[in-house]
């Protein structure tokens, strides 16, 4: 056993809150510190851990129980990452960004049914997801986005890409930005919406019983493309996706029309506390 401290002062914790803090250290300490060296020099992605901690309920730790969340709080979702990142951040981020980069985004501005057909998914643990908004061109600087989508009768297509996608090969549900017009002053309009591929990893999935969902409805034109092969946080999967004349039905545009800058910059907002948790 290790000793750890936590950065959270316990005057802020309820006795739920300790009771998580427990049960994730105990899952690190007994299922991720045994492993974290092998799979992050073999950049190995932890399958049976994902299918372990879908079954802890870590990915659905601040959702509605209606969504099929735990119900708890952004403070519980934070203590998630910082327990699992003190033993191994890959393991952490893989939490975090299905819950704030995913989720989030369609918990705080999807629709009713979009949150029944997708937030309950990424809440139960059942699929990954991703936030696709960094380009090459385009990072710090959202409003540099070449990404595009142009509307034609009930869909909308999609052209470009984004790159250093965290759960970008194994995710199966995602939120991407697109430029879908142009605003006074030479700014773009930037939308957002919601698409589904396979996971790369399918044989992987289906043997631990989580990653893939045979009933979604998956994007056309719409992959993953090249793996990054990185100097830390190896198990993590960080991937380029690729949209090629993508099929994205009138549904799946999340929030209204040209919200996609203002929402996704209130996104990342949730995901600096996240990243904050897994430093601490």
């Amino acid at each position: 056993m290790i000793e750890l401290i936590s950065s959270v002062d316990d005057r802020y914790l309820t006795d739920e809150h300790r009771m998580l803090r427990g049960v994730v250290r105990e899952f690190a300490e007994n299922e991720v510190m045994p492993i974290a060296r092998e799979i992050d020099r073999e950049a190995r992605f932890p399958w049976d851990n994902v299918a372990k901690m879908a079954e802890l309920g870590l990915f659905g730790v601040p959702w509605p129980e209606k969504y099929g969340g735990v119900g708890m709080d952004t403070l519980a979702s934070s203590i998630v990452s910082e327990e699992l990142a003190k033993f191994c951040p890959s393991h952490s981020i893989t939490v975090g960004a299905t819950i704030t980069l995913a989720a989030s985004p369609i918990y705080e501005f999807g629709n009713e049914e979009q949150k029944q057909r997708y937030l309950t998914k990424l809440a139960r643990g059942e699929v990954l997801g991703a936030f696709g908004l960094t380009e090459p061109e385009a990072g710090s600087d959202a409003q540099g986005t070449q990404t595009r989508a142009e509307q034609k009768g009930d869909h909308w297509v999609l052209n470009g890409s984004k790159i250093f996608i965290t759960n970008g090969g194994v995710g199966e549900i995602f939120v991407a930005t697109a430029v879908t017009g142009e605003l006074p002053g030479g700014r773009k309009e930037i939308s957002s919406f919601i698409l589904s591929k396979p996971t790369r990893d399918l044989e992987e999935a289906q043997r631990v019983g989580v990653g893939h969902a045979e009933d979604l409805k998956y994007t056309p034109g719409f992959r993953h493309g090249t793996k990054e092969d990185k100097l830390g946080w190896r198990a993590s999967d960080t991937t380029e996706l690729v949209f090629e004349d993508a099929i994205v039905s009138n549904e799946d545009m999340l929030g209204q029309r040209g919200a996609g800058f203002k929402n996704f910059m209130r996104t990342l907002d949730g995901g600096r506390i996240s990243m904050a948790a897994h430093l601490l």
